[in-house]
């Protein structure tokens, strides 16, 4: 009679408890892979906020060179400014001498 009453059992039903143990299985899989998954996915976002500060870091380390580079560049300016002035004033000097010179030369004659 147990015989009879197993297949008197809707035929969905004893499918059902056919593949019910494949189906955990494949359940708990799922579930380990997706916990692992979410570890890795928390360790990237880890590692990517890790990324995050370096980069911020960099960007920071950069724009304090840029300053300083801009303030180099100015003070370079200055000093070209300041060296040409120079240059200047001896090229001035130097016609003065020149002139002078000829000067001297030319009431020895």
């Amino acid at each position: 009679m147990g015989e009879n009453r197993e297949y008197q059992r809707p035929f969905l039903i004893r499918i059902a408890d056919q593949l019910l143990p494949s189906l955990v299985t494949a359940l708990a899989v799922g579930w380990v892979s997706l916990k692992v998954m979410e570890e890795r996915v928390t360790a990237n976002a880890a590692k990517m906020a890790e990324i995050e500060v370096e980069v911020s870091k960099a960007k920071s380390a950069i724009d304090i060179h840029n300053i300083q580079i801009a303030q180099l560049q100015e003070r370079n300016l200055a000093v070209a400014e300041r060296l040409n002035v120079s240059i200047q004033s001896l090229n001035d000097t130097l016609k003065q001498l020149d002139s002078r010179l000829r000067s001297v030369e030319s009431s020895k004659r």
